[in-house]
């Protein structure tokens, strides 16, 4: 017998969220009887995207600081990357959302008065996904953002966003808001600029983690591929990246496939600034589809991605990025990791990429 899931207005989440909604509503009502807002000429990149959407976009960051100028530029980003944004030299608002639902009301309330005293004259949307709480909240001259399907009545100038890839989205932005004319190749990011040191030879950085598991490697395989590739660099360390639970998880399940002194757990040991530290100073970094591996190539770290679908959005096209897809022939089939796609990916694919990346 098929359990039933119980309405949205039974759960005990939801109906948190809607009264939380109601006591936002009416505190920001008696706040903007009081508040006197000021146009100070800003200009608000708002990318709440994962970290991968948002060091993609740096090119994009940086001609619109050219345009407007760097100080009249605030990038309003998720809390946990906005050190990587600072360390580029960006005004930054990090947003922490919150655990609790106390926490979220809080901090959507400090935000609200935080964008509001700035005095916005532009707010520039260059989310990918993100579903806004607290723009119709903000004052502003007027807004300038992506649209999917339809145009955006919130919008005072719409640009299409499709489903392709996704610097071909940057660069419609920038041709059709600032005006200006790249190729992909010249909006290709680079944050180099926040590396401190020169390249470690005796380091291979390996990125475990992902946002799904369909983007992950059963453990088995990865184990498969850390032997090849100790047995192949044998005076590397190989460094596991990754963090949260979930990862730390997968790491201390695939150390007990593989045991070898160098091979170095690391998840949950970095700070972010700490990984793209180790990812830039790398022989190379190997992972799957994730905002490590999109740090690695903003990074111009040389490359591998275990890839999972044949979308073409995150192929990027650059020479020290290799993609690797299987033919998915003779692969086994895991309830859950991977796709059929990722999970028949060969050690010769492997050994071939790495001769094409001169590694």
């Amino acid at each position: 017998m098929l359990l039933k899931n119980k309405p949205n207005i039974l759960k005990t989440t939801y109906l948190k969220e809607k009264i939380i909604e109601k006591i936002y509503e009416l505190w920001y009502l008696k706040y903007k009887k009081n508040f006197i807002w000021k146009n100070k000429g800003k200009i608000l990149v708002s990318s709440l995207d994962g970290l991968g959407d948002n060091v993609i976009k740096q090119k994009t960051f940086d001609l619109l600081c050219e345009r407007f100028g760097n100080e009249n530029v605030y990038i309003l980003c998720l809390n946990g990357w906005s050190n990587i944004f600072s360390n580029m030299g960006y005004n930054v608002i990090g947003y922490k959302i919150g655990k609790t639902i106390i926490e979220k009301l809080k901090n959507k309330i400090k935000l609200c008065k935080q964008l509001n005293e700035l005095g916005i004259d532009k707010y520039i949307y260059l989310e990918n996904s993100w579903i806004h709480e607290i723009d119709d909240k903000v004052y502003c001259v007027e807004r300038i953002g992506f649209y999917k399907e339809k145009k955006d009545n919130k919008l005072n100038i719409n640009i299409e966003f499709k489903d392709e890839y996704i610097l071909n989205n940057q660069q419609r932005f920038v041709k059709e808001y600032l005006e200006k004319n790249f190729s992909i190749k010249e909006l290709k990011p680079n944050l180099r600029k926040i590396l401190r040191d020169n390249k470690n030879k005796d380091i291979i950085s390996i990125g475990i983690g992902a946002s799904t598991r369909r983007k992950s490697l059963p453990i088995e395989k990865m184990a498969e591929i850390l032997e090849f590739l100790l047995k192949k660099y044998p005076q590397k360390k190989l460094l596991l990246l990754g963090a949260g639970k979930k990862q730390k998880e997968y790491a201390n399940k695939l150390l007990k496939y593989i045991k070898n002194e160098n091979i170095i757990d690391c998840v949950d040991k970095f700070s972010l600034m700490e990984t793209a530290q180790t990812i830039g100073n790398s022989l190379f970094f190997i992972g799957y589809d994730s905002g490590l591996s999109n740090l690695a190539l903003s990074l111009n770290t040389k490359y591998l991605c275990l890839f999972w679908t044949e979308k073409k959005q995150w192929l990027h096209p650059f020479e020290n990025a290799k993609f690797i897809l299987g033919n998915m022939k003779n692969y086994k089939e895991d309830k859950y990791f991977g796709t059929p796609i990722l999970n028949s990916i060969t050690l010769d694919q492997i050994e071939i990429a790495l001769q094409e990346l001169g590694l």
